[in-house]
């Protein structure tokens, strides 16, 4: 959907309110069953991003351009979008076990080079969202899952330890495939 909305500064106006900048905002609505976004599976969020992504790339092409592109509350599957905890999951090299040829070929394409088959990176569904952002060009406004003071640490056993201090439903601007 493209929406025409007149956006005028918060502070008090100082030029004539018919100045106010109309901004062109395409808003990605997926109607994905609260159920699904409550716990993703890596198979059902892979799908889930691969349709998220193929909408948000229609919405790149309507004519004019939007400004921006907004995705509605908790349509990232795949864990936290703040800088900070995604680099703490990359730091710490954190993969999920997943056969990477099942995923639809929208994401495959976006997989690294060195990308292994049995291996998917936990940064991978932030990672494929900011290089779409970056390859078209136009601001995304997502509302996603943000953990401050994410800690990731090794169990004896090899398992994974995750703790936080807090955990959010943010949102967060992707601009220049960076959030």
């Amino acid at each position: 959907a493209l929406a025409r909305l007149g956006l005028a500064p918060a502070a008090p106006q100082t030029t004539p309110a018919d100045s106010a900048r109309t901004w062109r905002v395409a808003i990605v609505q997926t109607n994905e069953p609260q159920s699904n976004k409550e716990r993703w599976t890596l198979e059902t969020g892979a799908q889930a991003l691969a349709r998220f992504l193929a909408l948000t790339e229609q919405a790149a092409l309507h004519t004019p351009r939007p400004d921006i592109i907004i995705w509605p509350e908790t349509t990232l599957p795949g864990g936290p979008l703040n800088p900070e905890a995604v680099e703490a999951q990359r730091t710490h090299r954190v993969v999920y076990t997943f056969d990477t040829a099942t995923l639809p070929p929208l994401l495959r394409a976006l997989l690294p080079p060195d990308a292994r088959s049995d291996r998917l990176a936990a940064t991978f569904f932030a990672d494929a969202l900011c290089a779409t952002q970056a390859r078209l060009g136009i601001p995304m406004l997502v509302v996603a899952i943000a953990i401050d003071g994410l800690n990731v640490s090794a169990a004896p056993d090899g398992r994974v330890n995750f703790s936080h201090s807090a955990r959010h439903n943010s949102a967060l601007l992707v601009s220049g495939g960076r959030v």
